[in-house]
């Protein structure tokens, strides 16, 4: 019995000593960066994410996500990719309150996920994407819900082009889709 015992002993301190030279698991933070730029840095909302690409870049998504306020892009060319994933806006202080809004000279492709303008018929984001200034974009392989009252799913304004391909509209209180003055 006390051969057992120590035999044991001598398992459990060749253990701990094992377990104490190990090196440690860091948990990176990148871990919880849901907004990658493809060859580039990860960041924690897409609006750092767009600030920080470069023209031609593209944004990948790599889970949901849920933020009070949309981004804005201003003249730049890229693609956002959601790979499946939602993007999800809860607040609308005013009607230019969207997911995205586009504008300036950028040409934008935002495809292959779901876009989520999330309130109730008098508040919440307002809708989901807004084309100002010569803005070109692309809408590929989207599902675009718009909850709030009143509020449109796409509005485009004068002189910008929206394309449309693949892409379901929903909008629980009406709205839908806008051109003043763009082209759709």
């Amino acid at each position: 019995m006390n051969k057992l015992f120590k035999g044991l002993l001598s398992v459990v301190v060749a253990l701990a000593m094992v377990i104490g030279v190990m090196p440690s698991v860091e948990v990176h933070a990148e871990e919880s960066k849901s907004f990658c730029i493809v060859d580039g840095g990860c960041y924690s909302t897409l609006q750092d994410a767009v600030d920080n690409a470069g023209n031609n870049a593209t944004i990948t998504f790599s889970k949901d996500e849920e933020q009070a306020d949309g981004v804005t892009i201003t003249d730049k060319n890229l693609t956002i990719d959601l790979k499946g994933h939602t993007f999800t806006v809860t607040e609308g202080a005013s009607t230019n309150n969207r997911n995205i809004i586009i504008n300036g000279s950028s040409v934008v492709t935002v495809e292959n996920g779901t876009l989520v303008a999330k309130g109730n018929y008098s508040s919440g984001a307002y809708g989901t994407i807004r084309t100002e200034g010569t803005a070109n974009v692309k809408l590929t392989n989207l599902k675009l819900y718009n909850y709030r009252g009143n509020g449109l799913n796409i509005k485009a304004c004068t002189g910008t082009t929206v394309t449309i391909d693949n892409t379901e509209i929903y909008s629980q209180y009406g709205g839908g889709i806008e051109s003043a003055g763009g082209t759709i």
